[in-house]
């Protein structure tokens, strides 16, 4: 193993095509990227239909929310802000992805 600037070790699968290297790592069964500082980075979990689906309810919401003078209208939003991001927080502990990946 040979060691970092800031003299950490390096992984030995660094150097190898698919490994740490390339930013992408196994994790909770889903593919994670892996940032320059070891952190992990949201990865998109939502799919293009998923995605529709969550746009067309969140406005659907939030006019409803407005209509009736409701703070459910703010259901809505955290639906378009998922779209949005492409990653929904609530799929991570149960794996779900309706993301589709290219091989």
């Amino acid at each position: 193993m040979g060691r970092c600037a800031g003299g950490s070790k390096t992984p030995p699968e660094a150097g190898r095509r698919g490994g740490a290297a390339d930013g992408v790592t196994k994790a909770h069964g889903l593919d994670t990227l892996v940032g320059r500082k070891g952190e992990q980075a949201m990865v998109k979990n939502i799919g293009n239909a998923d995605r529709a689906v969550r746009v067309v309810a969140g406005v659907v919401i939030i006019a409803a929310g407005l209509y009736f003078k409701s703070w459910w209208g703010a259901v809505g939003v955290l639906l378009l802000l998922t779209a949005f991001i492409r990653w929904c927080p609530a799929y991570l502990p149960f794996g779900i992805s309706t993301n589709r990946t290219k091989v």
